[in-house]
């Protein structure tokens, strides 16, 4: 699944979002990628059925668009959707099992809420992430300068009068 929703939301719409620029691009498709899971969440107890929806879809939205700046990141740097996707899987992945796995004292909704795959931990995690990678690349590339002892001196003038 984290393949097909890969070519679809950064292969195709992330290169094509790029004309509004390549932040906003990136926020988009991330935010976008997050709308398009609204349908199963609203419609279905299968996809974050515990907890108030109120709560959960914000938290979901917002680490989606976050986590979406790490995938397009990896898109658009790579110029392939393949890093993009494997990192996606590795996502989904390791929140299956790490729900399956751990078991919340009094409460589920402590994991839905805070540790969750979109729950209050995770979006922090990957709002960091997020703001330090667009900070990263709007960054100027820093001008390498030679340094005094690795340039290139003239030849002296014994050399020359040979």
């Amino acid at each position: 699944m984290a393949l097909a929703e890969e070519i679809g939301w950064r292969g195709y719409w992330l290169p094509h979002l790029r004309a509004l620029g390549r932040n906003r691009a990136l926020l988009l498709s991330g935010f976008l990628h997050g709308v398009w899971h609204l349908p199963m969440m609203l419609m279905t107890p299968y996809y974050h059925g515990v907890g108030n929806l109120w709560i959960i879809i914000p938290l979901f939205l917002l680490t989606l668009t976050t986590v979406g700046v790490f995938y397009g990141y990896l898109r658009l740097t790579s110029e392939s959707t393949w890093p993009a996707a494997i990192a996606h899987g590795v996502f989904n992945t390791f929140w299956g099992q790490f729900s399956a796995l751990t078991v919340a004292v009094g409460s589920p909704l402590v994991l839905e809420y805070l540790a969750g795959e979109s729950g209050l931990l995770t979006l922090i995690g990957t709002a960091v992430l997020a703001g330090w990678l667009l900070v990263r690349w709007n960054r100027p590339a820093h001008r390498v300068t030679p340094h005094a002892d690795l340039s290139i001196t003239r030849p002296s003038a014994a050399v020359k009068a040979k």
